[in-house]
């Protein structure tokens, strides 16, 4: 079995409901929710299976942080940059949501490890902890040049924490494609791109996130396991939100799947624009049952 079936004894999602009905169309749900949706499907080969606008460009906000990991590890692997090092910061560096790089104030600085860095990225989305990354990375270019070098001609850094999740109209900047992103999720975590341990670690990292027990997740039946990412651009009725959700799925039959559903511009509440999440989810699993 690859890297994440053998990392991980992953627990079942939590039961939700039987979905009785079919759900709707992803052509529907998009209208549905008065902007514009991506969505992917990628079996363990790389093969789509259901996709909407999945080539299109999108802002991908915070689900660009499994992507930023795994360039840190190739930059440790590379003897660039030294993960168990510690690293100072000052409360001035704070750039807005960083709840574990927070706690490990005293005053006005504190110190961590990259390694602690890459797990409080992931797996929180602590801000401050993604911007140490990239810092020691060497920058947004830098952190690109990776996700070039895999291969990956469509996934761009252009800036830090919190400036990334601007999301302005036609602006290419701190974005990529649903297809790019799920297919990198899936080929660092179960593709061969890093090593066997690190591999491990990002199936660890996404499957014990909580941000996305609300999105598709959700929409998953008893039986199935899942983890991932998500990313949200600004505030509910701000200009520029975009709700995203990129992961993985294990079926029962153990067999796994690489999802990514970016959703730009909704004019619902953010609750709702997380419920439409969540009924991807639930076409996810009904295709997968066909």
């Amino acid at each position: 079995m690859k890297a994440l079936a053998a990392a991980l004894a992953l627990a079942t999602c939590a039961a939700v409901p039987p979905v009785v009905e079919r759900p709707a169309s992803l052509a529907m749900i998009e209208e549905a929710s008065g902007g514009r949706l991506g969505v992917v499907l990628l079996d363990d080969e790389g093969k789509v299976l259901l996709s909407h606008r999945d080539e299109e460009r999108f802002a991908f906000c915070s689900s660009f942080k499994v992507a930023l990991a795994g360039a840190a590890f190739e930059k440790a692997r590379q003897g660039a940059i030294d993960l168990d090092a510690s690293v100072t910061f000052s409360r001035d560096d704070f750039p807005g949501y960083q709840p574990v790089m927070e706690a490990k104030l005293d005053g006005e600085s504190g110190t961590t490890t990259l390694r602690e860095a890459i797990d409080a990225t992931v797996s929180v989305s602590d801000n401050l902890a993604a911007n140490l990354l990239i810092d020691a990375i060497g920058g947004p270019e830098e952190v690109t040049s990776f996700w070039r070098s895999w291969h990956d001609p469509v996934t761009r850094l252009d800036r830090r924490e919190t400036a990334l999740n601007e999301n302005a109209a036609g602006d290419p900047r701190d974005s990529s494609s649903p297809r790019a992103m799920a297919d990198m999720m899936r080929r660092l975590i179960d593709g061969g791109l890093l090593p066997q341990e690190n591999a491990d670690q990002l199936a660890r990292l996404t499957h014990k996130a909580t941000t996305g027990l609300d999105r598709v997740r959700a929409g998953l039946p008893e039986g199935w396991s899942a983890g991932g990412k998500t990313g949200t651009c600004k505030p509910e009725g701000q200009p520029g939100q975009q709700v995203n959700d990129v992961g993985w799925v294990r079926a029962p039959d153990g067999r796994l799947y690489w999802f990514a559903v970016m959703l730009d511009r909704p004019t619902v509440s953010g609750a709702e624009a997380k419920a439409m999440h969540a009924r991807v989810g639930e076409i996810i699993a009904a295709s997968l049952a066909d």
